[in-house]
């Protein structure tokens, strides 16, 4: 496949429609029709990941676009049991938000990811995932309810591991 061969759509009219069809993914994954979503999020993903990286101006919103549709794969993979898959949807997720400078996708992705630790009863892997989110630089501008959830989490994973003082604080 060569490189005349790849043909991407004009990023001003895919990144709307994508942003709308993810909207619609989110209303379908949590009102019942969870089975349809990772077909539709098959297809925006590859054309959102060549944006994140080629695409010269688009480039955060694209990535900021695939990091909420990883995100979305790490629930529908918790959902199935995929918790391989879940760990993977997680990283990339975190990877995307990077490039799209989201402190909020960041923490969120992270969050997934000691999720999956958790499930597998991995306490001190989720316990460093959970103080590496902590830890980001951008902690502060991180919405309340997403550090309110960041530190549930952290406070239960302390408790797993023992450290009672610290589950505590």
């Amino acid at each position: 496949l060569g490189t005349d061969s790849l043909h991407l759509p004009s990023p001003e009219e895919f990144l709307p429609l994508c942003a709308a069809g993810l909207t619609a993914c989110r209303s379908l994954l949590y009102g019942g029709g969870i089975d349809a979503v990772p077909a539709l999020l098959a297809t925006y993903l590859p054309t959102l990941e060549t944006m994140a990286r080629y695409a010269p101006i688009q480039h955060k919103t694209a990535a900021d676009l695939a990091s909420q549709t990883y995100l979305m794969a790490t629930i529908i993979a918790d959902h199935d049991g995929h918790l391989d898959h879940m760990e993977a949807y997680s990283k990339a997720a975190r990877k995307y938000a990077q490039i799209a400078h989201d402190p909020n996708l960041e923490v969120s992705a992270l969050c997934r990811l000691a999720v999956k630790y958790d499930y597998q009863r991995r306490d001190w892997l989720a316990l460093q995932t959970y103080q590496e989110a902590l830890a980001l630089p951008a902690i502060q501008t991180v919405s309340p309810l997403l550090q309110g959830r960041l530190l549930a989490g952290l406070a239960g994973t302390y408790a797993y591991c023992y450290q009672k003082e610290n589950a505590l604080n």
